[in-house]
């Protein structure tokens, strides 16, 4: 009987000579070198299974499997690519760890589109490639089961991983993006140099809206847990009336960051949700950086007076760029403007609570970031704005 050595050198031998003589038939022919050459990697990737690399994961409800194929491809942090957040984002990350241990980091991601969504081979690095996460195979996120959660650490209190990855988050300048199979950019979130949300003293997770796409604190009034906006058309439920959406609650429906040519060409469109008239005194418009610095776009002394009636819209615009046909119903200072990309906008109301924010990764000049519809529904790029006033 052989011994398993002795089988295994045989079988080596065996499938080098197959090898040998299958090129020398594909050359006699007329092959070309891409031929044999896909030849080649059908037979390693296909036949011969390559080594695996090994994630280590606690059984969990998504994942069925811990380890993924050597063949991957291997996507870099620094990309061109476009993003196309229209299927799966960062909706959680607890880039601080907790107040049991620094260490206790995790962070999860959220499938918003419908239907089963195969992440499989999906990929999240770090900014320098400390963390490289694929996802394994057989991982399917479903519309009961959309969440994916991955932690630096097994045993997190109250923390249920579906995997577990090695590498720290830093706490300032640092950056995690994902990338399907393919390595196209599906979503990123970065701290340039903080991050945009989460609080290290407190311990507060970084929270996202996905409608918006704005990151804010656990404890933040507007954080998904607490909010109290509505995220489809208002109730005309008399049992839902005034307990989904107070009369002071309006909504940023559309926003332009500047034209080609003209930087300053940038407007705000306000959409008022409520059955009821609201006074706009006292209200005010902050915009924050990606660094996370904050500043005053609108203040509060130029809102006093005006009112936006029930289902109908007010314009905010830059007073030294805006040339809209639809003139604006507040103009803000000309050395205020906003950023093409990573960009938020936080509308105050008069008790300094946030109403409504909204964060862009990117306005292309000319168009415009508008909610679809303007009582609730999701942002998109809009080919030709469409700003509206009070009077619209």
């Amino acid at each position: 009987m052989l011994l398993k050595e002795e089988k295994t050198r045989r079988i080596v031998i065996g499938v080098g000579v197959l090898v040998i003589v299958l090129i020398a038939a594909l050359t006699v022919n007329g092959a070309q070198p891409g031929s044999i050459s896909r030849f080649l990697t059908f037979l390693l990737h296909d036949i011969v299974k390559p080594a695996s690399v090994s994630i280590s994961s606690k059984s969990a409800a998504n994942v069925t499997s811990t380890t993924n194929p050597a063949s991957y491809i291997k996507c870099s942090f620094n990309t061109s690519s476009t993003m196309d957040a229209d299927k799966i984002l960062f909706d959680k990350i607890a880039w601080m760890g907790d107040k049991n241990n620094s260490a206790n980091e995790w962070f999860s991601l959220q499938k918003i589109s419908s239907g089963a969504l195969d992440v499989s081979g999906y990929q999240i690095l770090s900014k320098n490639e400390s963390i490289k996460i694929i996802l394994p195979p057989k991982t399917v996120l479903s519309d009961d089961k959309p969440v994916f959660l991955l932690a630096r650490q097994y045993d997190i209190p109250g923390i249920a991983a579906d995997l577990v990855f090695s590498g720290a988050v830093k706490n300032s300048n640092e950056g995690l993006r994902l990338f399907n199979d393919n390595c196209g950019l599906l979503d990123e979130a970065m701290a340039n140099p903080d991050w945009p949300a989460g609080d290290n003293s407190t311990k507060d997770v970084m929270e996202r809206d996905l409608k918006s796409l704005a990151w804010f604190d656990a404890s933040h009034p507007l954080s998904p847990a607490k909010n109290i906006k509505q995220s489809s058309p208002v109730a005309t439920n008399s049992q839902q009336a005034g307990s989904v959406n107070p009369p002071s609650h309006i909504l940023i429906s559309e926003i332009m960051a500047g034209a080609t040519g003209n930087s300053g060409w940038e407007f705000v469109e306000l959409y008022n949700p409520n059955s009821e008239e609201v006074d706009l005194s006292g209200w005010s418009l902050e915009k924050k950086s990606s660094a996370g610095s904050k500043s005053i776009l609108v203040s509060s002394s130029r809102w006093s007076g005006k009112t936006i009636s029930a289902g109908k819209y007010f314009l905010l615009a830059n007073g030294g760029g805006y040339g809209g046909i639809v003139p604006a119903d507040v103009l803000w200072p000309a050395s205020y403007s906003l950023a093409y990309a990573s960009n938020t906008l936080e509308l105050y109301n008069p008790d300094g609570m946030i109403s409504d924010a909204v964060f862009w990764n990117n306005i292309p000049e000319g168009k415009s970031y508008a909610r679809v519809p303007s009582d609730g529904g999701s942002f998109i790029i809009q080919e030709v704005p469409t700003p509206k006033n009070s009077s619209s």
